[in-house]
């Protein structure tokens, strides 16, 4: 899956990390919930972001929503 593959759509909510949006996949159709997060914070917060995103793609759980992929995209 790319961010390409994804249409984002509706806004789902916001919270202090970022914004929640819906989105579909354009091959397939699923629906995702897509999770965007700036990165205009400093070094520390960074690393502790990639630290929960890779800690939610190795999480198995019933209870937890599952993270199917992340990007690290520039916007221009």
């Amino acid at each position: 899956m790319s961010i390409q593959d994804l249409v984002l759509q509706d806004s789902l909510g916001n919270g202090v990390s970022g914004e929640v949006k819906k989105a579909y996949h354009k091959h397939t159709k699923k629906l995702f919930a897509v999770k965007i997060i700036p990165l205009k914070f400093d070094k520390l917060v960074q690393n502790l972001i990639q630290q929960e995103v890779k800690t939610l793609h190795n999480c198995k759980h019933e209870n937890i929503i599952k993270c199917y992929a992340s990007f690290n995209s520039v916007k221009n």
